[in-house]
């Protein structure tokens, strides 16, 4: 019997659940106030524009751009310049190394991937529509994994023939706020008070809260809070105990930590844990 050997296929992406799939064209005056999520979520704007802000970058989006938001980005939508926006959004659980590519991800679809993310929206879209009407019968696992298999190729697609816009700003308010953002990153160990923020980047309390109210509707300390947890959740896949986790993280408390995770999170960090052991 002759050998053959094994050429074994090695997944980038495991594609895992999807969450939303739909599209949908927004008013004039349509505002989203923002949100955090454990989900990845990518957003194209098919006709308009859509202003963006997805952590500490501030976008225009316009008719072709396709912007990723990864897990616990915050991000916020609203139309722009009197446009009535067509957007296409679809929203899913994935793991796997090569995601990183797309963290921070704006691109600008060509023909050919402009109607494969339309593909992969319907079909996403579809699995959702059966699952609501039969549940996991063998047609809605069918559908989904027709879905899932779009979202991967499209992914796979997109990193090997197209390329990353670079972020740029000539807004100065949009460029303090990534100041903001990014000084909040740097200290994440440390427990900062809206005085010391303020103080550091040389701007007083009031015009700090006025410019982050500008691209965030999270408080500062809340949104702080909120790096804090993206940062407590990938520790705790790690294996780092609760206590270790917030002492580093340099909460008052672990009762404190305890409250802040599952304001954020929905869960306790003990259940979280429990639950990614599963």
């Amino acid at each position: 019997m002759p050998y053959y050997k094994p050429y074994k296929f090695k997944p980038l992406i495991n594609i895992n659940a999807v969450r939303t799939s739909f599209e949908k064209v927004y008013p004039e005056n349509y505002y989203y106030k923002g949100e955090m999520h454990n989900f990845w979520e990518m957003v194209f704007v098919a006709d308009g524009l859509l202003n963006a802000t997805a952590d500490d970058r501030v976008y225009t989006l316009t008719s072709g751009n396709l912007i990723f938001h990864k897990p616990m980005e915050f991000h916020r939508l609203a139309s722009a310049e009197n446009s009535t926006p067509r957007v296409l959004i679809t929203s899913f659980d994935a793991e796997g190394d090569f995601l990183q590519n797309f963290e921070k991800g704006l691109f600008k679809l060509n023909t050919v991937r402009f109607n494969e993310f339309v593909n992969l929206n319907r079909l996403c879209k579809k699995a959702i529509e059966i699952y609501k009407k039969e549940g996991e019968t063998l047609s809605y696992c069918l559908a989904a994994n027709k879905g899932e298999a779009a979202i991967k190729t499209f992914l796979i697609n997109l990193y090997t023939g197209n390329f990353k816009k670079e972020y740029k700003t000539e807004n100065r308010y949009a460029e303090i706020y990534k100041q903001i953002i990014d000084f909040l990153e740097d200290n994440i160990c440390k427990n900062l008070t809206v005085d010391i923020i303020a103080k550091e980047l040389n701007l007083s309390s009031s015009n700090l809260k006025r410019i982050f109210k500008m691209f965030c509707d999270k408080g500062i300390i809340e949104y702080f809070n909120s790096i804090k947890i993206r940062y407590a959740e990938k520790m705790l896949r790690e294996g780092i105990s609760i206590g270790e986790i917030s002492e580093y993280l340099g909460f008052q408390s672990v009762s404190y930590f305890h409250v802040v995770f599952k304001k954020q999170m929905g869960i306790t960090p003990k259940k979280y844990c429990l639950k990614n052991q599963e």
